[in-house]
């Protein structure tokens, strides 16, 4: 879907978690005080990147620097990831609980598939065609195209009420509001920095969910309960449906650009093989019933689910 107002990382990679009212550092860290200086550079809009400027403190850690900025105008440095390559492979659910497709009771964990039928938007919406085609997805595919965007994430369309599960353990680095008037919730892993005003250089991100059960600087586990799906989707509630999105956001280069990248690439070495599987099963199962063997064809590379590895948002 598209972004939030709020959807933003900033591109600095570093060792520790922050507080509300502060910074706080796990590892050692050299202050430097001085004029207009910056820690950070995220997403504050659709393509729209601004500073944030806190006007005295320059942070050290490791040999990174995090830039200077110049006194309240766009043009602050930042540093980023060199490559997806260096998001590290932490997930251990998807967002739910996740099983093989069972014939016998017609769901995939707790997702349900048979007897599914995809809401159907009337031919005078004016968006119904983009609309409807992508209502003929139960799972969206990371790198979806509609129209002149491109999905940085995955949508799965489940039972209203269904739990909403950390991807990852970590630190929750941010709770927004979004613009469909519910939630996302981001975790920063291990090891990856979160500062205090929500940004850091990765994000795990658990996208549209209400009711949210953690708050900024709570530590979480993967598989714990965090949310509930949300029922903003009006066409898919009308059928009992409700949405969660996942994403792996992050920032790239010296810019700070924000991108995602597949969320299948970064699955924990002891949860890939049961999480693909199940993936590929519920792909498999959905094909059926809907009588499109060839609907996720081309979601293979590089892993199940992907249309493509990265996404620039």
């Amino acid at each position: 879907m598209k972004r939030s107002p709020r959807s933003e990382v900033a591109p600095w990679p570093q060792t520790s978690v922050s507080g509300r009212s502060g910074v706080m550092f796990a590892g050692p860290v050299t202050f430097i005080f001085g004029e207009g200086l910056s820690f950070g550079v995220g997403k504050a809009g659709p393509m729209k990147l601004r500073d944030s400027c806190i006007g005295f403190v320059f942070l050290a850690l490791a040999g990174f620097g995090l830039g200077a900025c110049g006194g309240g105008s766009d043009s602050s440095a930042s540093f980023g990831l060199n490559s997806s390559e260096k998001i590290p492979s932490v997930m251990e659910t998807v967002g739910f609980d996740l099983a093989p497709f069972d014939a016998a009771s017609g769901m995939a964990g707790t997702m349900k598939i048979a007897g599914v039928l995809p809401p159907k938007v009337p031919g005078n919406d004016p968006n119904s065609v983009e609309v409807n085609e992508r209502n003929h997805y139960l799972f969206l595919p990371f790198g979806f195209s509609e129209k002149n965007d491109t999905d940085p994430q995955w949508a799965f369309y489940l039972p209203l009420g269904t739990p909403v599960l950390s991807l990852i353990s970590g630190t929750v680095c941010d709770v927004p509001t979004l613009y469909s008037n519910d939630y996302s919730i981001r975790v920063v892993p291990d090891g990856t920095t979160c500062d205090s005003a929500g940004r850091a250089p990765i994000m795990f991100e658990t996208e549209h969910v209400i009711d949210p059960l953690v708050k900024f600087g709570d530590r979480v586990t993967a598989g714990q309960r965090i949310a509930t799906v949300s029922d903003y989707d009006r066409n898919w509630k009308a059928m009992g449906f409700g949405i969660v999105e996942i994403g792996v956001a992050y920032n790239l280069g010296n810019d700070g650009s924000p991108w995602h990248a597949c969320p299948s690439r970064f699955f924990a070495p002891k949860a890939k093989n049961a999480m693909l599987n199940s993936l590929t099963s519920l792909m498999t199962a959905w094909s059926t019933e809907v009588g499109n063997p060839a609907l996720y064809g081309k979601a293979n590379s590089p892993e199940p689910g992907c249309l493509m590895a990265d996404v620039h948002n």
